[in-house]
Parts: structure tokens; C-alpha cells; sequence
């Protein structure tokens, strides 16, 4: 794996290591100003407010055991992207828990200053949505 490969992979556990804290300023941090969400799980986010707004959601759902594997990690020039595996467990009303699964690609952007921010973040389920 390439240096520059692994500063991308580097910026999915930035994000990963943020979203545990819950602190969803952190996780807006790594996205590009203009940058992108693109979720089943929220309407689309674009810009930093919304981004923010979108993973301060995320963080009251109150997920647990968040599980990401960067399955690819690829560089051209200034743009990279990651293919990501991610899982986390959401308690039920009736007190069950279920393990919601699915995919993430990822589109970063090398920033001026040499780092890598992700600039389009687009979620896939692998389980439908609970009725």
C-alpha cells in the first residue's frame, strides 16, 4: 500500500475514532467545506453545517459496536477513494437489538496543504429498513 493510500485510509479511522467520541464537529472535520452525505438513512447533506447537522443525528440514534473496514483504498493524482464496510447495533422499542450493515464509498480530495479530506460520502445498506 502507497503512503498517500494509507493517509486515505487514515482519514476513515480519523472519522470512526470522532464518531466514538461523539463529537460530530470532528466527524464534519474530515469532509471537504463543499462535501457531500448521501444517505437512505437522512436526506442528503451539502456543506459543512449540514454535515454536521446529519452526523449529530446519527449520534442521538445511539448507535453501538460501529465496526468499519476499509475493504479498498485507492489513489489517482489528487483524488482518492475508499470502499468501506461499516456495522452498528440500534436497540429496539421492545428492547431488541438489530445490526444494521452496509457499504460506504467514499470520494476524497487532496487538500493544498498535502492532507486528504472526503469530499462524497455515499451509504448503502445491506438490510432493508425495519417496517
Amino acid at each position: 500500500m502507497t503512503d498517500a493510500a494509507q493517509d486515505v485510509k487514515n482519514v476513515t479511522q480519523a472519522w470512526a475514532d470522532a464518531f466514538k467520541k461523539k463529537d460530530a464537529k470532528a466527524c464534519t472535520e474530515t469532509y471537504t467545506k463543499d462535501g457531500w452525505i448521501l444517505s437512505h438513512y437522512e436526506l442528503e447533506a451539502h456543506g459543512h453545517e449540514a454535515i454536521e447537522q446529519t452526523h449529530k443525528a446519527w449520534i442521538d440514534a445511539d448507535e453501538r459496536n460501529k465496526h468499519l473496514t476499509v475493504l479498498e483504498a485507492v489513489v489517482d493524482g489528487d483524488l482518492a477513494y475508499t470502499l468501506v464496510a461499516y456495522s452498528g447495533d440500534y436497540q429496539q422499542e421492545d428492547g431488541s437489538w438489530y445490526t444494521e450493515t452496509g457499504k460506504c464509498v467514499n470520494v476524497l480530495k487532496r487538500q493544498p496543504d498535502g492532507t486528504w479530506k472526503m469530499h462524497i460520502s455515499s451509504l448503502n445498506s445491506d438490510t432493508p429498513p425495519l417496517a
